[in-house]
């Protein structure tokens, strides 16, 4: 039988009533191999899949694969690296991903494809509701107005249990963006929850295409 979560604990009062804008986790908040997450998974892609890659666009973090077949295992292993490399009970990761939890942020948008926060929010009995962008099918699929009670954790860039949302390639990318600030759009409710901070638009506006670019990779990428 599983253990009952232990507590996570609770924040001061004064930061429990405070009305926070949302929160927007980069890629730098988790390193692994001793690189940030999104180097990190995709230096694994380029070691694993170079053979099947027909070009690796460094700066961007983007691969043109050689086959649909060889882009969709590139996603499995993906999901398979990610999950395999959850943040241990107690470590440091950890420790972060509690601490936004904490403070209760009711909106927290994530532009990594993983589900850490939402892990460690189970593991802790911290009620919360996970959803994803879907940059295929079903990309408007609406969520519930975040709440500091009940917090939204929303992963920008897909989601790695849904292979097909993971950024992979530049069509991938051109969807993201053309549906994102186009049509269909972002899920409705969400949408009003960030049009409340018009600072979170300026901020995601300037980061959405740096946080792509990567540095060359450390194994022999183009």
């Amino acid at each position: 039988m599983k253990d009952p979560p232990t507590s996570i604990g609770k924040p001061s009062s004064i930061t429990s009533k405070m009305n926070k804008p949302p929160l927007l986790i980069g890629p730098g908040i988790v390193h692994i191999e001793d690189a940030p997450m999104n180097i990190a998974w995709r230096e694994s892609i380029w070691k694993n899949f170079q053979n099947k890659i027909a070009y690796n666009y460094n700066k961007d973090g983007l691969f043109l694969f050689a086959n649909r077949i060889a882009k969709n295992n590139a996603a499995n292993h993906v999901r398979k690296y990610l999950n395999e490399r959850s943040p241990a009970e107690h470590s440091p990761e950890e420790e972060v991903y509690k601490k936004i939890i904490q403070i209760k942020f009711p909106l927290v948008v994530s532009i990594n494809p993983d589900t850490y926060i939402s892990d460690v929010a189970y593991t802790y009995g911290v009620q919360h509701r996970f959803s994803y962008f879907r940059n295929r099918s079903k990309a408007v699929e609406d969520v519930e107005e975040p709440q500091m009670a009940l917090p939204l954790f929303y992963n920008l860039y897909g989601s790695v249990n849904d292979d097909e949302s993971i950024i992979l390639d530049y069509e991938d990318l051109f969807r993201l963006v053309s549906t994102s600030v186009g049509s269909p759009g972002l899920p409705p409710k969400l949408q009003t929850a960030l049009s409340k901070v018009r600072m979170f638009f300026d901020r995601f506006s300037k980061m959405v295409h740096p946080t792509l670019a990567t540095p060359p990779l450390r194994a022999g990428g183009k």
